[in-house]
Formats: structure tokens, sequence, C-alpha cells
């Protein structure tokens, strides 16, 4: 026979482990459904427009994106002086079912790279960078942050061919939304 101290003990045992499914279920279910909520292709399209950083005491890096259907392209001018001393082409384009998106650069020296990665937060995008030459090695992460609608900060931190993430270098550069 049961003691009422037993019953009491199985019953709040299987009402714990009911409530902690739940609750767990939930937390699955909402970290899926935000994840699924970033509309990567509209997000990206936050780059639209003409960015400028400055690099030194006349030099500047100047960004122009644009629409190229659901993706964009951009064009990178490197300036000094108020000429153009280097240039890089990228296109952005996204997977098969938007998720992730591809971000490729070609430099006027003719190396391409390409970044893999999505948006984290409406705000945010991280990506791994990967020469072309080793397509399976990313040498670096690189963070797109929009803090402002007219503010966009890069941030790379590369490790090159290395094994571990221990950085070999870090860059950040934060433009600035000019049309």
């Amino acid at each position: 026979m049961q003691t009422p101290k037993s019953f009491i003990m199985k019953r709040f045992n299987g009402i714990f482990i009911s409530i902690m499914l739940i609750f767990g279920f939930y937390l699955n279910l909402s970290a899926q459904s935000n994840e699924e909520e970033l509309d990567q292709v509209k997000l990206v399209k936050q780059l639209i427009g003409t960015w400028e950083t400055k690099v030194g005491e006349d030099s500047i890096i100047q960004l122009t994106c644009t629409p190229l259907g659901e993706g964009i392209k951009c064009q990178l001018d490197y300036k000094s002086d108020g000429k153009v001393y280097s240039e890089a082409a990228t296109l952005l384009g996204f997977s098969a079912d938007r998720k992730t998106i591809v971000y490729t650069l070609v430099s006027d020296d003719g190396i391409t790279t390409y970044d893999i990665g999505r948006f984290v937060t409406a705000k945010k995008w991280v990506s791994e960078r990967f020469l072309s030459d080793s397509p399976t090695h990313a040498i670096a992460i690189a963070f797109h942050e929009f803090p402002s609608p007219t503010t966009f900060k890069f941030s790379m931190i590369g490790r090159g061919m290395n094994i571990t993430w221990e950085p070999q270098w870090e860059s950040t550069l934060t433009y600035i939304k000019i049309k």
C-alpha cells in the first residue's frame, strides 16, 4: 500500500517532469522560430547605398551597393587624394533556401575570396571567409553590424592557414552612409 508521502512524491515528480518537457519543447520551438523569422534577403538589403570610411590622413574606402534582383552587387574603391588606387567588386547572393548569405569578392589583382554566413540578429550577420584555393579552411571570421541605419561596422578576425582559431590579426572599419 502506498503512503500518502510516496503518492505525493510520485505525483510531484510526474508534474515536474511534464512541466520540464513542456518548457524544453517551448524553448526549442522559440529558438527555431526566432531563427526562421530572420529574413536574410530583406536584412542584407540594409547594405544598399554608398558608404565611406576613413583609413588614413588622406585615404578612404568607398563601398557602393546596388540591388541585383534579390541579391546585391557592390563596388569597393580605395581612394587617396580623391583618386582610386585599388578596387574590388563583390556579389552578395543566397543559398537556395535563402537562409545563408554567400558573398564573393574579386580584387583588382584577381584574387577571389568568399564569405558564407547569416544574420544572427536583425542588425548583425556573421560569416566565415575562404580563399578560392582553400575552400574547406576558413581563414577568418567576419562580423557585419548595423548599429544604426547610417552606420555599418565591418570587423574581421583572421587566423590565416592556422588550424586553431588563435587570431593572427584583427581589423575593424566603421562606414558612414553618404547616399
